[in-house]
């Protein structure tokens, strides 16, 4: 292998190593059976009770920081992302799409990823699920490191006391686009 080959091919591993991602297969047992399943491109969560379909090929891998989940693409590089997150909503809590909400939104991405504070939003909305719940959309982009730019797309929606966010993230040479990302996450459907 020659030097440029050689440096290509450490280009190619890099943002799985930045991400923290392992390289290596993982398993739907990294995903807490307490708090739901993932099998055949479906997560099943128990509670709030509701489901989310994703691409049949992606594995569950080991979840980060506060996940329910994270679930990876086939790609060399374990992206896209999805991840899942539950908080408790504060009764105060602002209309989803409203700018306050926008901001809620990025003060939680500011507290689970520090770096995250030269971002740009792309996209914004509120759509209507499936089963009726409204949710918030948003489409991000946002520096990782100072040389890993991440595309993000955003879901978060209120059930009963709880916030729910579902978060797919790619970089742009895997190829996944936001639009294809944020049409996942809003299969989102509350039972």
């Amino acid at each position: 292998m020659n030097k440029r080959a050689a440096k290509r091919y450490l280009w190619t591993l890099l943002p799985a190593l930045l991400l923290g991602i392992q390289v290596c297969a993982a398993y739907a047992a990294n995903i807490d059976p307490a708090k739901g399943e993932y099998a055949k491109g479906t997560y099943t969560n128990k509670a709030p009770a509701f489901t989310v379909s994703l691409a049949e090929d992606w594995v569950a891998a080991a979840p980060q920081k506060n996940e329910i989940y994270r679930i990876t693409g086939q790609h060399p590089w374990k992206v896209p992302v999805a991840a899942m997150e539950i908080a408790d909503k504060p009764q105060n809590a602002p209309a989803l799409g409203s700018e306050d909400a926008i901001k809620d939104y990025l003060n939680f991405l500011k507290k689970n990823e520090p770096q995250s504070a030269n971002y740009k939003i792309e996209k914004k909305g509120v759509v209507t699920l499936k089963d009726g719940t409204k949710a918030m959309t948003l489409i991000i982009r946002w520096d990782w490191t100072p040389t890993v730019e991440l595309i993000s797309a955003v879901l978060e929606a209120y059930k009963g006391d709880k916030i729910v966010y579902l978060i797919c993230s790619t970089v742009d040479a895997e190829g996944t686009s936001s639009d294809d990302m944020l049409n996942l996450l809003k299969t989102l459907e509350f039972k």
